[in-house]
């Protein structure tokens, strides 16, 4: 395997190198490397937060001030404005939102969770246990109740469009319009 050391090694390039002087040399290209990478990272977070202001923010409100729902531009592509959901249940309101759900009927939406830790040495007694509890029938463990975030954002799309919403503060609702560009097929 060939490593090229960079402009370093050139200056150099009469005498040969010790060990120490490519570790230097090496060293110094992997915090080069480092920055860049942290340099994209920062780069890459605004370019993210920029199509987001835009998909958003800005292309939406756009085309609804030029009462638009979507539009179809010259290469093919079109795009399409539509109502759209973010939500989350906050952790202070877990409870009160699962009890929520239960007592309007939607109590299928919540997902029921189990989890008995070992040790990594008690791998065999974990293996026992689990028998043990699945031939008997028997213990308390602790159970999680929860509601994945997918199915509760299904859940709250669909009771909007019925006209109905969940508490917003209980299901942290926020509904935005977001643009979407679809690029036409190729071939045709």
């Amino acid at each position: 395997m060939a490593i090229e050391f960079g402009d370093d090694l050139d200056q150099k390039a009469e005498k040969p190198v010790s060990e120490l002087e490519r570790v230097r040399i090496l060293a110094k290209l992997l915090s080069t490397q480092m920055e860049t990478v942290a340099r994209l990272d920062d780069e890459l977070k605004v370019a993210k937060a920029n199509v987001m202001r835009t998909e958003r923010e800005d292309l939406p409100a756009l085309m609804t001030e030029l009462e638009l729902t979507e539009f179809t531009l010259l290469d093919g592509s079109k795009v399409e404005v539509k109502p759209d959901v973010a939500c989350g249940i906050p952790k202070a309101l877990h409870n009160k939102a699962i009890e929520w759900l239960k007592a309007n009927e939607f109590g299928g939406l919540i997902k029921h969770q189990v989890i008995v830790s070992f040790t990594r040495e008690e791998e065999e007694q974990a293996k026992e246990f689990t028998d043990y509890v699945l031939d008997e029938h028997i213990g308390a463990p602790e159970i999680k109740e929860f509601v994945h975030p997918a199915t509760l954002k299904s859940f709250v799309k669909e009771q909007m469009e019925a006209g109905k919403s969940p508490p917003a503060e209980l299901f942290g609702i926020f509904p935005y319009s977001v643009a979407k560009i679809t690029q036409p097929k190729k071939g045709k």
